[in-house]
């Protein structure tokens, strides 16, 4: 765990579904939740969070894109950018994706 009092969490995929009830209810307290998602802030799918985002000041985001070998080379640096970053105490995938099936 960070040295700080407050825990980090780190949330791939908690824009919406599963992903941003996590976020709703970590970010709640007083612990840092950084969340990676993939897409513009500005996109309907993203409104939640960016809603969320703007009344808690816990709440930090950065953009990823898993299938992009750049963006996830760059996300440790946008990670360390955080406010408050300590270090990540505790990851949490939650984003889903979809695995294109093998038909004979």
């Amino acid at each position: 765990m960070s040295s700080s009092s407050n825990t980090t969490y780190f949330i791939i995929g908690g824009n919406r579904g599963i992903g941003f009830n996590l976020v709703k209810t970590l970010s709640a307290s007083t612990d840092n939740v950084v969340i990676a998602f993939r897409g513009l802030p500005s996109l309907p799918k993203n409104k939640q969070l960016e809603d969320l985002k703007k009344s808690r000041d816990n709440i930090h985001t950065v953009q990823l894109d898993i299938t992009d070998d750049e963006s996830v080379n760059k996300i440790a640096d946008e990670i360390r950018k955080t406010p408050s970053f300590q270090g990540i105490d505790i990851l949490l995938q939650t984003l889903g994706s979809r695995i294109p099936t093998m038909r004979s």
